[in-house]
């Protein structure tokens, strides 16, 4: 018998390595970003997708997770294409739940209509979790029904095998559920224009409350050790480090920032690579490290640069996982993120003035954006700026608390006859305060004259000099038309 059972081993492993070598990851989303609002797609198709209405990050399964809070927050996927595609197929998620929210939310729903569609939801009206896929709305659908999934992580899969006309749900890797009658595939209720993760093709259905992460799509029908294998966080190479931390793509990254990522599955020591130039970053080796092999061999998953990191530079980073056993070097993903900038924008919450031309023209129009433009390019409308009732006058700013200021950017009186007319600010005198009633001057400066065209940026950008201040006023002796 142990001759049967070794051989039985080794078979299953050679069956094992056989799908994974074929499955093919056509959609891989890590949910890892942690700010801004694209869920970047890991599989190389580029159908990054994007967070509605507000959904945010969270912690997930693997690193980070988009947390819906079931008021009207989604995923948008476009993968369009993709499912035109599939007819033989899988859809491996990790879901949080938190069980609320009443029937028929969705953990995802792809098509085109109310017609036309796939959906899986937490919680049915049978209360189950199901799996329905149609071409003639809900009295036609093709269902998988298996018990409902409790709160916490839960890994749910989806595997569609048209050939065999069989589909099938796992849960947390153990076979729930299936449907030896499958007659509808991804293919044939395409094309599929409206794709969600956390919402519904019909609009009463409430959304999904709860986080999602690591949301795949495989053009295989998995077996169940290809859904164990999803179940991983890791790609298709096992042996590639997965990024923690800063998330890819990350802005504002703190300075002093450490690098943080999780092994692959063969751990032995790490390579760091570390630079301002991607693709340098991803040709770098041990045999040409150019510079940017920043740690050699490390035993830990973290890196903490020598120096703090450059304000408001662009970095790209490496891990290449090497192996314990044999010493292969598994070449990981070029990661990036930027460095948070050495000064960011203070709105005021207050505007007031010496005068107004019109109520229309107040100070308050100089705040929060008014007439600019994506492009900082400031509009010629008069209604989009503060127009004073006299030659001169002053204009003052509060903030919610006193900060340290660096500098301030002026976009001065931009109407289309500003160079004929002269109404912008000239000869100004630049005040500060950090109780509105104690005041220093930063001294006389001259302001440019606007050219009273749409295409207008300012170059008026004053060094504070790092005052600490909560007040700021502008007080202006001359403009260009006196």
């Amino acid at each position: 018998m142990k001759k049967v059972q070794q051989v039985v081993c080794v078979t299953a492993l050679v069956l094992i390595c056989s799908q994974i070598a074929s499955a093919k990851l056509v959609g891989w989303w890590k949910m890892d970003e942690m700010a801004g609002t694209v869920a970047n797609d890991s599989s190389g198709n580029n159908n990054h997708a994007t967070l509605r209405n507000g959904a945010t990050w969270d912690q997930g399964k693997y690193g980070g997770a988009v947390r819906l809070d079931g008021n009207d927050d989604y995923v948008d996927l476009p993968i369009q294409n993709l499912l035109a595609n599939l007819t033989d197929s899988s859809f491996c998620i990790w879901v949080n739940w938190v069980g609320s929210g009443g029937t028929w939310s969705r953990i995802w729903d792809f098509g085109r209509d109310t017609t036309y569609y796939m959906f899986l939801t937490p919680n049915s009206n049978a209360g189950t979790l199901r799996f329905a896929i149609t071409t003639t709305s809900n009295g036609g659908e093709d269902q998988v029904n298996a018990p409902t999934i409790s709160t916490g992580w839960h890994h749910v899969a989806v595997v569609l095998d048209g050939t065999n006309s069989v589909a099938r749900i796992y849960v947390d890797g153990e076979q729930a559920a299936q449907n030896t009658s499958l007659r509808y595939t991804p293919k044939s209720i395409s094309p599929c224009t409206q794709n969600w993760l956390g919402r519904s093709m019909w609009s009463p259905d409430p959304y999904l409350q709860g986080a999602l992460d690591d949301f795949r799509i495989y053009d295989t029908a998995l077996d169940q050790a290809g859904v164990i294998r999803s179940m991983s966080g890791l790609g298709e190479n096992p042996g590639v480090a997965s990024i923690v931390s800063p998330a890819n793509g990350a802005t504002d990254v703190p300075r002093d920032t450490g690098l943080v990522w999780m092994a692959g599955a063969y751990p032995g020591t790490h390579d760091v690579y570390l630079g301002t130039n991607g693709d340098e970053v991803g040709a770098a080796s041990r045999a040409n490290p150019n510079g940017l092999l920043v740690s050699k061999g490390q035993g830990s998953t973290t890196y903490q640069p020598s120096a703090p990191l450059a304000y408001g530079q662009r970095y790209y980073w490496r891990i290449d996982e090497v192996n314990a056993k044999d010493g292969f070097i598994h070449k990981g993903e070029v990661w990036t993120f930027v460095v948070e900038p050495y000064s960011y924008a203070v709105p005021p919450v207050k505007a007031t003035s010496s005068g107004n031309w019109k109520s229309s023209t107040g100070p308050e129009k100089t705040i929060g954006g008014v007439g600019l433009s994506p492009n900082d390019e400031h509009s010629v409308v008069s209604a989009d700026m503060w127009v004073c009732n006299k030659a001169t006058g002053w204009i003052q700013y509060e903030f919610d608390k006193v900060y340290k200021l660096d500098q301030l950017w002026v976009w001065n009186s931009n109407q289309s006859v500003e160079e004929s007319i002269g109404w912008g600010a000239k000869d100004v005198e630049i005040l500060y305060s950090e109780d509105g009633q104690n005041w220093n001057s930063l001294g006389m400066f001259e302001f440019a004259q606007a050219p009273g065209e749409a295409t207008y940026v300012t170059d008026i950008k004053i060094s504070l000099g790092g005052v600490f201040a909560k007040y700021v006023k502008l007080d202006i002796k001359a403009t260009w038309g006196t």
